[in-house]
């Protein structure tokens, strides 16, 4: 089971990011990441830590025995590393995308950047 927690719902990945997210870590599954507020306390965030951890865990009980969950994390740095932390404590493998940073320049001369799907990396071995 592969929980993709980001921005980006895997419908919009690249045919190389869903390949390999299949091959290694098994069935897809998106929640939305969520708006997190810049104004907000450490507290706040940690109250929408709190409910993105349940919701992993709920998902987690529906999961076959013989079935690991992996969740791909990306997004306000402040609740990805208090909510991998979360899930890396109940043994939770928890991951990030690697991109390739491609710049190419129009006729005007300005900037075209593209991000390229690399491969999942751990936060944490």
């Amino acid at each position: 089971m592969f929980i993709n927690i980001s921005n980006h719902p895997s419908s919009k990945w690249s045919e190389k990011q869903i390949n390999e997210a299949l091959k290694y870590y098994g069935e897809i599954w998106d929640i939305p990441f969520p708006n997190i507020n810049p104004h907000w306390t450490e507290s706040q965030v940690d109250i929408i830590v709190n409910e993105y951890f349940q919701k992993v865990m709920e998902l987690k009980k529906t999961k076959r025995k013989s079935e690991s969950v992996y969740v791909h994390l990306m997004g306000e740095s402040g609740f990805v590393v208090s909510l991998a932390n979360c899930l890396e404590n109940k043994f939770i493998d928890v991951l990030y995308s690697t991109t390739e940073r491609l710049v190419t320049e129009n006729e005007n001369g300005e900037k075209i950047v593209k991000f390229e799907f690399v491969k999942f990396r751990k936060y944490f071995l």
